[in-house]
């Protein structure tokens, strides 16, 4: 046999396979190149139909005023920032809320106390937590509502009351107190009409 021949055959084979070799990269390369270019594609279209979009926590799943919101309570969404209401969250594990919070609603840093459970978490600035008495004939109230706290005005000529404490915060509730937040102003007061044995809690409505 012609050795001759027979290399040009080989060289001729291999001349082959790195062809077809670069032919098939350069198509995987395209293909590649093409999704890239389809997913930032997708990416402008979303953006100039809804506008910038931010990472945010939504509640998973109905979560009770004074519970602490756990992992599976929440997921993160990327939602159009002008969809999303200011004060989101940043970090609510662990924290208690303030308020019953409802599946879907982006999860507010208004909406939420501090860590761990109990009164203490639910406690402002210049608050002060008071445990006040409650009986059958009180008012049902429950976590995250407020209240005004009376007591009667011993200054009146008639039997009258008078109010000790504004849109006070109901932290905690149990079968025969209710602890409610109030200004530290607000707290000798209503310790006093407390130990006097004659306080009254009426709940507050929505503001208009």
């Amino acid at each position: 046999m012609d050795l001759r021949f027979a290399g040009r055959g080989v060289r001729r084979l291999t001349s082959r396979r790195t062809r077809r070799r670069l032919l098939v990269a350069t198509v995987l390369a395209l293909v590649a190149g093409g999704l890239a270019a389809s997913t930032v594609a997708r990416a402008e279209r979303s953006e100039r139909a809804y506008g910038q979009v931010v990472d945010v926590p939504v509640v998973r799943r109905a979560v009770p005023a004074g519970s602490v919101v756990s992992a599976d309570d929440v997921e993160r969404r990327s939602l159009p920032v002008a969809a999303v209401p200011q004060g989101a969250a940043t970090d609510p594990v662990g924290r208690t809320a303030r308020v019953p919070l409802f599946a879907g609603e982006v999860l507010l840093e208004a909406r939420l106390g501090g860590s761990g459970p109990g009164p203490s978490a639910l406690l402002r600035a210049g608050q002060r937590a008071v445990v006040v008495p409650v009986d059958e004939r009180s008012l049902t109230v429950s976590v995250g509502d407020h209240v005004d706290v009376l007591a009667p005005d011993d200054s009146a000529m008639a039997p009258s009351a008078r109010r000790v404490a504004r849109n006070a915060e109901v932290v905690a509730v149990d079968e025969a107190v209710v602890t409610v937040a109030v200004l530290v102003a607000e707290a000798p007061g209503v310790a006093r009409a407390v130990l006097d044995g004659a306080v009254a809690l009426a709940l507050v409505g929505p503001a208009p």
